[in-house]
This record gives C-alpha cells, sequence and structure tokens, in this order.
C-alpha cells in the first residue's frame, strides 16, 4: 500500500469519526430536550371555561388559554372553581406559568 494510500484511508476515518461524533452530539442534545419536554408540571389554577380545543385558566391574576391536548385536567371542571392541572415544563414556560 503507499504512503499516499495509507493517509486518504487514515483522513476518510478520521472525517467518519468527526461526522458520527457530531451525530452523537446532536441526538443526545435531541434525548435531553425530548426529557424536559416530557416532564409535567402542577399548577393550581381557577377554572374561567372552555372550548373545543383549549382552556381558559386564572393563575396569578393572569388569564391563560391552555389546549387541551397538552394538558390534564379535571373534565368535570365548573367556571370559578380551583383546579389542580398538569402542564408540561415547556407549555408551563411558553404561557408564563413560571
Amino acid at each position: 500500500m503507499t504512503r499516499y494510500k495509507r493517509d486518504f484511508e487514515a483522513r476518510v476515518l478520521y472525517l467518519a469519526a468527526i461526522k458520527r461524533s457530531q451525530r452523537e452530539r446532536r441526538e443526545a442534545k435531541r434525548e435531553r430536550k425530548m426529557s424536559v419536554e416530557r416532564e409535567m408540571m402542577f399548577f393550581e389554577v381557577t377554572f374561567v371555561r372552555e372550548t373545543e380545543k383549549a382552556i381558559l385558566v386564572t393563575h396569578r391574576t393572569e388569564d391563560i388559554w391552555l389546549p387541551k391536548s397538552q394538558i390534564q385536567w379535571p373534565e368535570d371542571a365548573e367556571a370559578n372553581q380551583s383546579i389542580e392541572i398538569q402542564v408540561p415544563v415547556w407549555l408551563a414556560r411558553q404561557a408564563q406559568l413560571i
């Protein structure tokens, strides 16, 4: 095997290792992000009303719309009733609950 061919193969292996390392870092970052997104938080809120796809609650004097598909809540709640809801961390941040 010539020196040129050895150097070329070494470079190819090196570049493949770099790509693999970058891919592994991206996958690890994606997994960490998904883990955080799956984490849930509990909040005590006042139920105001609901629509087909969302509920309106009051938290710390702020009215906040939350999508039903993303939260867990007592569906038999009535207006002005204090309820406990379970919200994903990402949504709690987005809705400024935290």
